[in-house]
């Protein structure tokens, strides 16, 4: 004969399921953040050896961007550029970039020291190179 499930039965019940959603919120965690320090560790490898290769400072970071870009939970537009400043000037250069519109290439290619610069969603009124986003 079957025993008559309790009250107690239930709440036990309940108690072991949330442990078990708990431990498996707390694994993946842990695993998000063991993928994301190995990512991390990768990237870090790859421009170390990428330093020592005798390449153009442009391919360098064109590279680098590359490479920056195509780390999963870093980039969801897989977009953007990077800046330089050339000599003793007080202007930023972009000199790396991918998948910007050609608008933006234009309107950012040089910048002042100073320039507030937008990803979207913010007050645009004193932007002078606004990025997608």
């Amino acid at each position: 004969m079957k025993k008559p499930v309790t009250g107690e039965d239930i709440l036990t019940s309940i108690r072991n399921t949330l442990h078990q959603e708990s431990s498996n919120r707390a694994h993946k965690q842990a695993k998000d953040e063991l993928q994301r320090n190995y990512d991390k560790e990768t990237v870090i490898n790859k421009l170390l050896r990428y330093s020592l290769e005798d390449m153009p400072i442009e391919t360098l970071l064109e590279r680098t961007l590359q490479l920056i870009l195509s780390i999963p939970w870093l980039a969801l537009k897989k977009q953007g550029c990077i800046f330089l400043v050339e000599d003793d000037s007080k202007m930023l250069t972009m000199k790396a970039q991918s998948r910007l519109a050609e608008p933006i290439k234009k309107a950012c290619a040089n910048l002042p020291f100073g320039v507030p610069l937008r990803s979207g969603g913010l007050d645009a009124r004193n932007t002078v190179c606004r990025l997608p986003g």
